[in-house]
């Protein structure tokens, strides 16, 4: 009777053992005891039985290390262990997760290639030199941003919405499996080269800080959203973008943007470009508008009735008109480094001058600066009177006027605003000019008797 007893107490002490699941990371015990599922204080271990029926766990931000004990959470379909302090994590035991959020750790390895059912992986912010997620075809969004990826293959990942690898090492990326993508953010990388025609679902690409030199985004006409600054683009068409709302393409070698068709813009970064001509006037909703550093000759905002910021610093610039109606709600307005502007025509001239300090000592403020700022490069239709031709042309220049002007002046400037002549007539319908100049593009400003100003951009080959 006694042997009996002592067997079932063995047996009955051995079931005990068996029910304890060792958590050597006391910070990892603390959080399970936070959330209910241990009691007392930190001793190495918590009942199985209490967290194996667990199906979401979030132990993020608890300084923990180690999270040895989680392959006994068989039943997560949820784990969210950001912000701690993780060099490795194993989840190979829980196989039923559908969401792992392990994002600012230091991991240097992660296998995923058990966890089938993910549709959604956070591992952003560690130490990633390489992740297989070939086996992951059921992920809808993969944050891989800031890791040490040299490549990633998402060939299989046919059900991504959602994808960011920013701040990697890759030098290519094949998304054109990924015809579901509506988001996709491959910035800060050495990429040479993206193929998005097969994404037409996007609504949102960033491809800023790589080594693009050209970008295909004609399927892309869902588009609301594009970043692509910072590469060595020489042309940008987003004429079929009609929904686009932000546009970030500074830092590239633009030499012309043409957004007359981007009607719901309301920011726009084209700084640090070699832009001769920029028509804003259809763009009524921007309200951001940063075209510092490039050669634009006049400048035209005031149909923009939205705008509060305009920076227009370090650029050719003789003519600004920025009274659209709200000067007093700019948050800034800065045109300094503009030798050849003269006036900016504004709302309320006490106001300016008090508020925008950011011009140049020539440059004074006014209701009327009696210019036309249309962009140049497009044929204006205010003088109408006047043609010019042969354009591109080979050296000569034909002005031809339907009626004799009297005092009127013409002034030539190169594409860096360089002054190659200026010249006034008298009295005349009909000028001939000989263009002795590089090849290259000029403006030609002619400025008649009444008071009227136009700018005709001008093609020498």
């Amino acid at each position: 009777m006694k042997k009996t007893l002592s067997l079932l107490l063995i047996t009955a002490l051995s079931n005990v053992c068996i029910s304890q699941t060792a958590i050597p990371d006391s910070n990892f015990e603390q959080a399970l005891i936070n959330l209910g599922y241990d009691t007392g204080t930190p001793d190495g271990s918590v009942p199985t039985s209490n967290i194996n029926t667990i199906t979401s766990l979030n132990v993020s931000n608890s300084t923990i290390s180690s999270l040895t004990g989680i392959q006994d959470f068989t039943a997560l379909t949820s784990l969210s262990c950001y912000k701690n302090q993780l060099t490795s994590l194993d989840v190979t035991q829980n196989t039923a997760l559908t969401n792992l959020q392990c994002f600012t750790n230091q991991l240097t390895s992660l296998d995923v290639t058990q966890n089938t059912a993910l549709t959604n992986l956070g591992c952003s912010a560690n130490q990633l030199t390489s992740l297989d997620v070939t086996q992951n075809t059921a992920l809808t969004g993969l944050e891989l941003r800031y890791n040490q990826l040299t490549s990633l293959d998402v060939t299989q990942n046919t059900a991504l919405t959602f994808l960011t690898c920013v701040g990697n090492q890759l030098t290519s990326l094949d998304v054109t499996q990924n015809t579901a993508l509506t988001e996709l953010r491959c910035a800060q990388n050495p990429l040479t080269s993206i193929n998005v025609t097969q994404n037409t679902a996007l609504t949102s690409l960033a491809c800023y800080q790589n080594q693009l030199i050209s970008l295909d985004i004609s399927q892309n006409t869902a588009l609301t959203n594009l970043e692509c600054s910072n590469n060595q683009l020489t042309s940008l068409d987003v004429s079929q973008y009609t929904a686009l709302t932000y546009l970030e393409c500074n830092d590239n070698q633009l030499t012309n943007l043409d957004i007359t068709q981007n009607t719901a813009l309301t920011d726009l970064y084209c700084y640090n470009n070699v832009i001769t001509s920029l028509d804003v006037t259809q763009n009524t909703a921007l309200i951001k508008l940063w075209c510092s550093n490039n050669q634009l000759i006049s400048l035209d905002v005031s149909q923009c009735i939205a705008l509060r910021d305009l920076l227009a610093q370090n650029n050719q610039l003789n003519c600004l008109n920025v009274k659209n109606g709200n000067n007093n709600d700019f948050w800034s307005c800065v045109a300094n480094n503009n030798p050849n502007l003269t006036c900016i025509e504004v709302d309320d001239v006490a106001y300016s001058t008090t508020n925008w300090t950011f011009i140049d000592p020539q440059t004074s403020f006014s209701t009327n600066c009696n210019q036309d700022c249309s962009p140049v490069g497009i044929d204006e239709n205010t003088l109408s009177h006047i043609s010019i031709y042969p354009n591109p042309t080979t050296g000569s220049i034909n002005v031809d006027l339907e009626e004799t002007k009297n005092n009127l002046n013409l002034r030539l400037t190169n594409a860096l605003g360089q002054v190659v002549f200026t010249e006034s007539y008298y009295s005349i319908n009909h000028i001939n000019l000989d263009l002795d100049a590089p090849r290259g593009v000029y403006f030609l400003q002619i400025e008649t008797s009444n008071g009227e100003l136009i700018t005709k951009k001008i093609i020498k080959e």
